[in-house]
């Protein structure tokens, strides 16, 4: 219980995984993407890395209910942000 309610408290938990692979993940695990469109300039992307995200409550809620993505919409995220 312990190691759960740790790792829910360091906010949302964003995996490094190909957007095909967090598709196989989302039917294995009933749940669906959030996905964080962010790129290397956008300053209210790197707001909401500082803050909002880095929430436990937030990441409580993220965490269990869906497969968490961070792309680059700019370089490996150009298909999906499309």
């Amino acid at each position: 219980m312990f190691t759960v309610n740790l790792l829910f408290s360091q906010g949302i938990d964003f995996k490094s995984l190909k957007f095909d692979e967090a598709l196989a993940q989302t039917e294995a695990e009933n749940r669906l993407i959030f996905i964080d469109f962010d790129t290397e300039w956008c300053d209210p992307c790197k707001k909401l890395a500082k803050g909002p995200f880095k929430e436990p409550k937030n990441g409580e809620f993220y965490n269990k209910n869906f497969i968490n993505l961070k792309l680059d919409a700019e370089k490996e995220g150009i298909a999906e942000a499309k």
